[in-house]
């Protein structure tokens, strides 16, 4: 049990539940203006500023953090990141991404999970509590989300993501080690974050129902026993790599199955249906294969220098390459790329290493609540998650064990 929880420092508390409110602000903030519309463009920009300086005074003074004892990798990879960005706007062009975003959702996002002490168990937690208070707005949040369409737009999917991600995850490493009155107090936010997985399955995006299906096929493979040891399942590993090498032979026929049984059941999905509507207009990848045709031959003009930061859509009109790797390729060409991702790969693969209970939850909520989704859709310098996993995977030494 998590009893001896609340002898964590009180510092580390606050960062923990800080830490959280930062990872979701994108969705407290719909969940806000379903209440309060007259706080439209506001609410989440104060939300940014509070919380981060929170963040920057709890791990700096608080804690004594230090942004110098970071990984070198760590300190190299954000200079070089300010460094290019200023160099695009000073010799190049602006970069269609404004600085202050990228401030916060490229810069602070990297560096925080690095200069703070948190506990797994309680950011985990509060990412799955706080969300919820969303179904006492229900009516009007859904409205909010689902566009004329009929489905939720991306960012709304991927916002809803975060919870969803969080409460796997807690439920897989920690739920079961709580006392039986926590397990009750918990079950209606489990609930809550069970019906935003299913209105995301129902009428979210491709990318998110992603993230989740290959995180629920990563928990399969983990084993936790009674002393928090983990292992691997190897059999079971076996097992999916061959279902997912059928799947992708016949992906087409696998949708149309999928389909069909879940009609008989007058089910409808929208991540199933909307792979079928685009493969009916010749192209099931909806357009990413002609922009990554467009990328790759934009790379091959400039292969080792790239165009600076954001500048895909100054020169193509496309938004971005809806692929992070790409992104950074066109970007910053092959030497920004391998300066940026193979340090990135080195600490995950020593991350991956330590098959201690909490890293292991944090790394898996981190990777499958941007990596996926962020290798189909998103601007690589506007995705917070995915700096916050770079980030993790490069930091040393801050998960704190309760």
């Amino acid at each position: 049990m998590h009893n001896n929880a609340f002898r964590l420092p009180g510092d580390t508390i606050i960062t923990s539940i800080l830490l959280a409110l930062f990872a979701c602000a994108k969705f407290l903030n719909l969940i806000v203006l379903s209440a309060y519309p007259s706080l439209a463009g506001k609410f989440m920009t104060a939300m940014y500023i509070v919380v981060l300086s929170l963040l920057l005074y709890t791990g700096l003074i608080r804690q004594r953090r230090n942004i110098l004892r970071l990984a070198p990798s760590h300190i190299l990879i954000l200079l070089l990141c300010v460094l290019w960005y200023l160099f695009t706007y000073i010799f190049v062009d602006i970069p269609s991404v404004s600085f202050p975003f990228f401030f916060i959702f490229t810069l602070s996002s990297f560096i925080i999970p690095g200069i703070v002490y948190f506990n797994a168990r309680i950011f985990l937690l509060t990412l799955m509590i706080i969300p919820s208070i969303g179904v006492l707005y229900l009516d009007q949040l859904m409205l909010n989300l689902v566009l004329e369409s009929g489905t939720f737009s991306l960012g709304a999917s991927y916002a809803i993501l975060i919870p969803v991600i969080a409460n796997l995850v807690y439920v897989k490493f920690y739920y079961m080690k709580e006392s039986f009155c926590i397990k009750i107090l918990l079950l209606p936010f489990m609930g809550v974050n069970l019906y935003y997985l299913v209105q995301m399955a129902v009428l979210g995006s491709r990318g998110p129902m992603l993230c989740v299906v290959l995180l629920l096929a990563s928990l399969l493979l983990v084993k936790v026993d009674k002393n928090s040891a983990i292992t691997i399942r190897t059999g079971r590993a076996f097992i999916f790599i061959c279902f997912a090498v059928i799947i992708a032979l016949a992906f087409k026929p696998f949708l149309i199955m999928l389909s069909n049984f879940l009609a008989s059941f007058d089910i409808t999905l929208n991540v199933v249906d909307k792979f079928l509507i685009m493969d009916g207009y010749g192209d099931m990848t909806n357009g990413r294969k002609v922009i990554s045709d467009i990328t790759w031959e934009a790379i091959s003009r400039s292969p080792f220098w790239g165009y600076g930061i954001a500048q895909f859509e100054n020169n193509t009109g496309i938004i971005y390459p809806h692929n992070f790797v790409l992104q950074f390729i066109y970007d910053g060409g092959f030497i920004m790329a391998s300066c940026v991702m193979i340090p990135i790969i080195v600490a995950i693969n020593r991350k991956i290493r330590v098959l201690q209970l909490d890293n292991i939850a944090c790394l898996l909520f981190f990777a499958f609540a941007s990596v996926p989704g962020a290798l189909f859709s998103g601007d690589l310098w506007q995705s917070s998650m995915l700096w916050m996993f770079f980030g993790y995977v490069l930091s040393r030494n801050s998960l704190l064990i309760s």
